[in-house]
């Protein structure tokens, strides 16, 4: 949200400008200069294990305090420079020590200090600072509510937020896109789609201007909740509107198409880019690649991560991951092979993740002594091995029946504290009835049935008979939890 905060910011000083000729003077006076009082705080603040209250702003403004009481809008310089520095309780003193003086506190002190508390994310501060403005019977503007709204949104108080904006009509304060961006923001953070997409219906039914930073929002609140139908609604009314999309409304999309399992609406917008000449980052493509992923479309997802590469976007653990599960599910060994090396060369940082879908993807291609190389490779590059990771070593050696090997990798799973799920119980228990091997039979039963709480018979019923053959598998492939 720092493109919301700039517009903020910007907007803020816009419209100070507009009412009170601020920006004439300011340049006049040279803009950005500040006077020695306040380059000494601003040192004074830099300096080490350095406390400022208000008596030590009260020496430090002695002089300049006699000037504001002529001109107090002179002190807005020195909250502004406050919220370069990011000093919120600085900026409550130094009102303090203005009401202290009796120098006139009005709106644009109050929002100025607000706005300070804003940018450090002090959401409590600020709502206090305005709730003091009421009780002093200072009016406070849009400017003011905008800035609280925003510091609530930083630290995901969105129904704070919402109270605010509902707050300001009965205030007789005007709302406008500021004001609901913040909301809508403040919304999209906590995953509250409907309140997102009704904030965005009131700014439509009442004429208020909206932008792409307004429909990224929603879109992307719409997003983290799963409603790509929603989403597409949006898009469609954004264009629909002549607002232009960006790298991340494009890429709330795309990510809300993956979750949806729509892969030709995220290719169609990732090529959409292309043809716009629109920015690709990671995330962006990341996105379109696990969409191909989820679509068993390997060759696209393979097509993109080269794009990544030609274009100088940054390629990482995450889009490879998503890429070689791609190439897993379609079979595709030696290309998940072939990125599990190329993420080395780049040094490109693997995890789990990488290991458990390339392991899987040999044991789909009958690969069982490159699954065990892998194996052996994740404890020499310290990556911890799950369930997943023995899940599918110990299917890659049934499917080369590998019986020995598997039953070795079930007792190491034991030993290093793991434990083995349903999956990896039925492999091995359909392995051991199939060679004869009771002894080992009858203590996996007894152990699986003192997990599950029931007879030893009953779960070999369940744990054999009803996985035989491929269906194990399939399960474990799929199996992505333990037994309770």
């Amino acid at each position: 949200m720092r493109r919301l905060a700039c517009r903020f910011e910007t907007a803020t000083r816009q419209q100070r400008r507009h009412h009170s000729g601020e920006g004439k003077r300011s340049r006049q006076r040279g803009g950005g200069n500040v006077s020695p009082a306040t380059q000494q705080l601003l040192l004074a603040l830099d300096a080490p294990n350095q406390t400022l209250g208000q008596a030590e702003l009260q020496a430090i403004f002695a002089h300049e305090l006699k000037t504001w009481h002529d001109s107090p809008r002179l002190a807005m310089k020195v909250l502004r420079s406050l919220r370069d520095a990011v000093q919120p309780g600085v900026a409550v003193d130094l009102l303090r020590v203005m009401e202290a003086s009796r120098i006139p506190v009005d709106k644009h002190h109050f929002s100025a200090a607000i706005s300070v508390c804003e940018k450090a994310g002090q959401w409590k501060l600020a709502v206090d600072l305005l709730t003091e403005m009421f009780k002093q019977r200072v009016a406070a503007d849009t400017i003011t509510y905008s800035a609280c709204i925003s510091a609530c949104e930083k630290v995901g108080h969105w129904r704070f937020a919402l109270h605010l904006l509902s707050d300001m009509p009965k205030q007789n304060v005007s709302t406008d896109m500021i004001s609901y961006s913040a909301g809508i923001s403040a919304c999209e953070k906590a995953g509250r789609w409907q309140h997102a997409v009704g904030l965005l219906c009131d700014m439509l039914k009442q004429g208020i201007r909206t932008d792409t930073i307004v429909y990224s929002a929603s879109i992307s609140a719409c997003e983290k909740s799963r409603q790509w139908q929603l989403a597409l609604v949006l898009q469609e009314i954004m264009l629909a509107s002549y607002i232009s999309m960006d790298t991340i409304s494009y890429g709330a999309c795309i990510s809300a198409y993956e979750k949806g399992n729509q892969w030709q609406l995220a290719l169609s917008l990732l090529y959409d880019m292309t043809s716009k000449s629109i920015a690709r980052n990671t995330t962006t493509c990341s996105a379109g690649i696990s969409a191909c992923e989820k679509g068993s479309q390997w060759q696209q997802a393979v097509a993109i991560l080269a794009d990544m590469t030609q274009n100088a976007v940054p390629t990482d653990t995450i889009a490879f991951n998503a890429t070689i599960s791609a190439c897993e599910a379609s079979g595709q060994w030696e290309s998940a092979l072939g990125l599990l090396s190329e993420m080395a060369k780049k040094q490109v940082a693997v995890d789990v993740i990488t290991y458990n879908a390339s392991i899987s993807a040999c044991e789909k291609g009958s690969q069982w002594q490159l699954a065990l190389l892998l194996l052996q490779d994740m404890a020499q590059q310290r990556v911890s091995r799950n369930e997943v990771t023995y899940n599918a070593a110990m299917l890659a050696c049934a499917n080369g029946q590998r019986w020995r090997s598997m039953l070795r990798l079930f007792d190491e799973m034991v030993e290093v504290h793991l434990e083995p799920d349903l999956f990896s119980y039925a492999a091995v228990l359909t392995e051991c009835e199939q060679r004869g091997l009771w002894q080992s039979e009858a203590q996996l039963l007894r152990r699986l049935g003192a997990r599950l709480g029931v007879a030893a018979k009953g779960v070999g019923v369940v744990g054999v008979r009803q996985r035989q053959g491929r269906s194990i598998a399939a399960g474990a492939r799929s199996a992505r939890c333990t037994i309770p």
